[in-house]
């Protein structure tokens, strides 16, 4: 449960769940929530006295597309790293340089190659 409510991102009317919860944990802290964010999957996996209470409740349910844990970095970062990256920084040194971890940082650019991190203007690439 602790899990759950760890990765649970909450505010003070939505909660974005990550993992199905139990019936009795859901009436015990997300039962007061007007919207739940989750994905298909974790829809289908949730139990149909969950799903009930859900629907007795009108807590709008909103399916996301969005697949894993979302990156925790400004915009500015982000272009920050693949700025110093192109011009020639290694991962170490962006790292030290903008305090971002060197995993994210290799994450940030490995995304940016494939044109895949995306802002209101296009895309952030290293091409």
């Amino acid at each position: 449960m602790k899990e759950v409510l760890r990765k649970a991102k909450k505010t003070k009317n939505e909660v974005h769940l990550v993992r199905p919860v139990s019936f009795k944990e859901f009436r015990a802290h997300f039962s007061k929530k007007k919207k739940i964010h989750l994905s298909k999957s974790t829809l289908s996996r949730m139990s149909e006295k969950t799903k009930l209470l859900i629907r007795k409740k009108k807590i709008k349910i909103i399916i996301e597309k969005i697949r894993g844990r979302p990156i925790e970095a400004d915009p500015k970062m982000l272009a920050k790293a693949i700025s110093l990256y192109k011009s020639g920084f290694s991962y170490r040194q962006i790292e030290k340089k903008i305090g971002m971890p060197k995993s994210s940082v290799h994450y940030i650019v490995k995304k940016a190659k494939r044109k895949k991190i995306k802002t209101k203007k296009g895309h952030y690439s290293i091409n």
